[in-house]
């Protein structure tokens, strides 16, 4: 059962219109990542928050309206979520792909 809620932000990220559920923000090297759960791509994402787009038109994140809430899902890990060092990746076990035909 989720038990933590918020409110979905809105922003602009590569000239397109976002609605996320932002669950956790960090730092790695100098600059600020968020992760949570992008409703338009229907999956968790992560973002620098430097690369929003600029609107002139209104802030570049604001509170999406109407949205409603939304609850963190028991079991997210910010850490794990976050890690972003590519020198921590690839720990999975081999995989050998069949020669080709």
């Amino acid at each position: 059962m989720c038990h933590r809620f918020g409110t979905p932000v809105r922003f602009r990220y590569h000239d397109t219109e976002r609605t996320f559920e932002p669950w956790a923000v960090g730092l790695w090297r100098d600059r600020w990542y968020t992760v949570g759960f992008d409703r338009g791509a229907h999956e968790q994402r992560v973002y620098r928050l430097d690369r929003f787009d600029e609107d002139h038109d209104r802030p570049v994140i604001d509170a999406a309206p109407d949205a409603g809430s939304y609850e963190i899902p028991d079991g997210f890990d910010a850490d794990d979520a976050l890690v972003l060092d590519p020198n921590n990746w690839g720990h999975d076990p081999p995989v050998r792909a069949p020669p080709p035909a």
